[in-house]
């Protein structure tokens, strides 16, 4: 409150120095933000304490939650350079009962912390997992948050969930916080019926893990049989073992013979060979970042084993679970193709794009009645091609 009145008022004697108001206003709105924060924690701090916080529970899907959180912490993980990545182990009930507004909190603490406390360049994760199956309706789950920040002392990490409590050294006295978000956290939890504890090292980084009970919605996750799929080889290329596990576990549900491995240079290897024996591998999926050879390497790799390029997917660091359908742009009535660029749908990209054929020009003919039936069964070949590589890149 002080550098708001403070920073307002030499802002006002200096409105002729638009660089220097601009500055000030700038402080004033990072003051402003902090107060803000400071409020609402200590609001939700006294409704914990005196027993009015309630839980409001409905149905919520897990991939909505995260990746609205993914949204929200964008900004600042761009802003300090850092590598951000969410991913799911063996999640097979997505739709729980839960709220999901205090959910969002404890995970956005505990993110906003990894974030404040790992210097610019480092690598936060957040890792979803379903350590029990879904029996009697209820099934646990596990949400791990990891940094290599600049972790804590065995000292303070007994007392961090305590209210009102900071590290006291030259580095943390610099970034801002209340010493309150963790006893938030900590309190939340345990009344959704969970845990948290951490595991840290000065100076190498921090975990935390939050166990919550779920009740498992009705709804059923069985996903449709694609035939187009069925008995296809596919190899899974992560340098993340959980990861591989995870999708060739979903590529197994959809029909397909899934193989995993750990780097670019071992999925060539596989591919070769697979070539080599008569049973190619028909779906690749790449994992964009890995420590010797990265996403578009391998790729390139695979092309030049087995030409032409097989159906190939690759999935950015950030996301680790099912993405968000994007809505069609609406065709223009008037608008047509470019002869120099042919259109691309999602059928051409899980098969090789034939040449055009050249038009022989031919002398005009009186009007006739279109042939129905071709264009019928071409638009079916080409609606169900769409439609199996949409089903292919949803469920992986």
């Amino acid at each position: 409150m002080n550098a708001i009145i403070g920073f307002t008022g030499l802002a006002a004697t200096h409105l002729a120095e638009p660089e220097h108001v601009k500055e000030y206003l700038k402080t004033i709105a990072q003051s402003s933000e902090h107060l803000l924060a400071l409020i609402n924690d200590v609001l939700d701090m006294s409704r914990i304490e005196s027993g009015k916080m309630t839980l409001h529970e409905h149905v919520e899907s897990l991939a909505d939650i995260l990746h609205s959180l993914h949204d929200i912490v964008q900004a600042d993980i761009q802003s300090r350079q850092h590598t951000f990545r969410i991913d799911t182990v063996g999640v097979r009930n997505e739709l729980v009962h839960c709220d999901k507004m205090h959910l969002n909190q404890v995970l956005f603490n505990l993110l906003s912390n990894a974030i404040k406390y790992t210097p610019p360049g480092g690598t936060i994760s957040l890792r979803v997992a379903q350590t029990t199956p879904a029996e009697n309706g209820r099934a646990t789950y596990e949400f791990r948050c990891k940094d290599n920040g600049i972790g804590m002392t065995p000292e303070f990490a007994k007392i961090i969930f305590d209210p009102f409590t900071r590290e006291e050294n030259t580095t943390v006295s610099g970034i801002q916080g209340t010493g309150l978000g963790m006893a938030i956290a900590k309190n939340i939890v345990e009344m959704m019926g969970g845990t948290i504890t951490l595991q840290t090292r000065k100076g190498q980084g921090t975990e935390f893990t939050v166990t919550l009970p779920f009740k498992v919605a009705d709804a059923k996750t069985a996903l449709p049989a694609i035939p187009e799929l069925h008995g296809l080889r596919a190899l899974v290329v992560d340098d993340d073992v959980n990861s591989c596990q995870s999708i060739s576990d979903m590529l197994r549900a959809a029909g397909l013979q899934s193989e995993w491995c750990v780097t670019g240079r071992e999925a060539a290897i596989r591919a070769e060979e697979a070539l080599r024996i008569g049973e190619p591998f028909r779906v690749y999926i790449v994992d964009w970042v890995m420590p010797d050879l990265n996403g578009i390497e391998t790729v390139r790799h695979l092309r030049k084993i087995a030409p032409p390029a097989p159906p190939t997917s690759s999935s950015p660091p950030t996301t680790g679970w099912t993405s968000r359908p994007r809505p069609a742009k609406p065709a223009s009535p008037t608008s047509s193709p470019s002869p120099s660029s042919p259109p691309t749908s999602a059928a051409s990209s899980c098969a090789p794009a034939a040449s055009p054929r050249p038009r022989a020009k031919t002398p005009p003919r009186p009007s006739q009645p279109c042939k129905a039936k071709k264009s019928s069964s071409s638009t079916t070949a080409a609606s169900t091609s769409k439609s199996a590589c949409s089903s292919l890149a949803n469920k992986a």
